[in-house]
């Protein structure tokens, strides 16, 4: 892992990233709800790379930080997490302009559904100031090497440097056993999603030290 180095994201690299992500995210059962069908297929690539695409440049590229992983000599994209800063969501500018995106992602019939589980999501969130982990993944050819963990390092550092607190659902029981390895704590369930099981509300006060494996 010393060869990798964390990066900050450009506006060029959206459509790089956006394809990083929907490797990341075919699966994903939010994700799979959030489509209103199986994430997995060509079709759902596709539509995973509009979305995420979408949620980049309006959320955390402009309101927030998305930071990647490259090889110290260059290279592809090998993981990328995307967050949103404290009162950082994307403006209604930001997400007008990116409309066109989102209607390809999910469908113009789909948007009403997109929108109520997305309130859904935000009547959980905290009310105390905090970043949101809006989304994290780790290319298919990169999985082992310690990306996932470097990328959330990396942030939750500078966060606790800044005496700043951090949000996120865990989608799996997996996914939130490696984030409470980080220092974050089950909130409870976030009822409401078409999901087989419901993400869990994850906390991560400030300056908090990851948690040993064993």
């Amino acid at each position: 892992m010393t060869d990798l180095v964390v990066v900050p994201a450009t506006a060029t690299d959206v459509p790089e990233l956006a394809g990083v992500l929907a490797q990341a995210f075919t699966g994903d059962p939010m994700s799979a709800a959030l489509l209103g069908r199986p994430a997995t297929g060509p079709d759902a690539a596709a539509r995973l790379r509009h979305l995420h695409a979408a949620l980049l440049r309006s959320g955390p590229l402009r309101h927030g930080a998305v930071d990647v992983v490259r090889r110290a000599g260059g290279g592809p994209a090998l993981g990328v997490a995307a967050w949103q800063a404290p009162g950082g969501g994307g403006s209604l500018r930001d997400e007008v302009r990116e409309a066109r995106a989102f209607v390809r992602a999910l469908g113009a019939r789909r948007l009403p559904e997109a929108l109520r589980q997305q309130a859904v999501l935000a009547r959980h969130r905290p009310r105390h100031p905090h970043w949101y982990l809006l989304e994290v993944g780790v290319a298919d050819g990169a999985r082992g090497l310690g990306v996932g963990s470097l990328l959330l390092g990396h942030r939750l550092a500078a966060l606790d440097a800044e005496g700043q607190a951090a949000y996120l659902e865990a989608s799996t029981p997996r996914s939130a056993a490696l984030y409470a390895r980080l220092g974050f704590v089950r909130l409870g369930p976030v009822r409401g999603l078409p999901t087989p099981t419901p993400p869990t509300s994850m906390w991560r006060p400030a300056g908090v030290p990851p948690r040993n494996r064993s």
